[in-house]
Formats: structure tokens, sequence, C-alpha cells
């Protein structure tokens, strides 16, 4: 089944900004943040490759890795560690059959409802909690975690 792994990030990273109280489009990105745009804490969402399918099933995965930017260490990994939370469900359990709405850019480059395609993720994988990875050359603390997610257009 054809799908759109972008519009599959978009979607992920409005589910988790809600989930972690975050504002999307300020305190948390999908792909990449505008600095002059974000927000003085702020996390972005890139996904990359995959894990190695399991088995015979041929359920769409990502490999994701969440890094927070921010002018101090403990300011990112609050925020890095709120995001990390958002993986589990109110069971503390990583969260699974989670439905998130379908989001998309629109023809006018604006964040839009999708609700035509909304997803199903199957199955979160934490990976280790977030660490600090450095600075950038503004100095600013470099925070990040990584996941993998199984996750399949939702059947309407």
């Amino acid at each position: 089944m054809p799908y759109s792994l972008a519009n599959f990030n978009l979607s992920l990273a409005a589910a988790l900004a809600a989930a972690a109280g975050m504002a999307m489009g300020s305190e948390l990105w999908a792909n990449q943040a505008p600095e002059a745009d974000a927000a003085a804490v702020y996390s972005v969402l890139r996904v990359y490759g995959g894990p190695v399918p399991e088995g015979l099933l041929r359920v769409p995965a990502a490999s994701v890795q969440a890094m927070t930017t921010a002018k101090s260490a403990a300011a990112a990994l609050d925020a890095a560690n709120r995001l990390y939370d958002a993986l589990y469900d109110a069971e503390n359990l990583p969260r699974h059959h989670w439905v998130i709405a379908g989001i998309l850019i629109g023809g006018d480059g604006a964040i839009a409802a999708d609700p035509d395609n909304d997803w199903e993720v199957r199955l979160v994988i934490p990976g280790a909690p977030p660490g600090q990875i450095g600075v950038d050359a503004r100095g600013f603390a470099q925070v990040v975690f990584n996941f993998d997610i199984r996750f399949q257009p939702k059947e309407i």
C-alpha cells in the first residue's frame, strides 16, 4: 500500500507534540526547524532508514531521531524527556495501536489536516533515554534519543 513517509513524519510530530504538551511549529518540528521561527527550546523529529523487517510482515517501519536544542543542557534535557515520555501511553507501555490524525503540507505550504489519510502506529520501540551529544556552533546544548516505529495507513 503506497504511503508518504514525509506525511507520516509530520503526522507523528503533531501527535507527539500534543501528547507532550508542546507547540507544533515552534517547540516541535518535523525534519528541520527554521531557527528564526523556533522557540528558545525546540525539538526536531527526523526519519531515517528503518529497522530491519521482522519475519515476513510487510509493515512499514522507520527509525526516528529526536534532537532537542536549547541554550542550557538542563532545558534541553527537560524538553527531550517530555517528548520521550510521550512515546509511552497512560499505562506506561510503549504506544501501540495508536491512531493519529493525518497531516500534510498543503499547496500553499501551510500545515493542513489530511482526514482521508490517518495513520495507525502499530508499535513504538523506544531506544535509550535522551542524552546530550554536544553543542552546536552557537553553543546550544544538543540532546538526542532514537526510536523505531511500525505504522500503517489507517484502514477507513
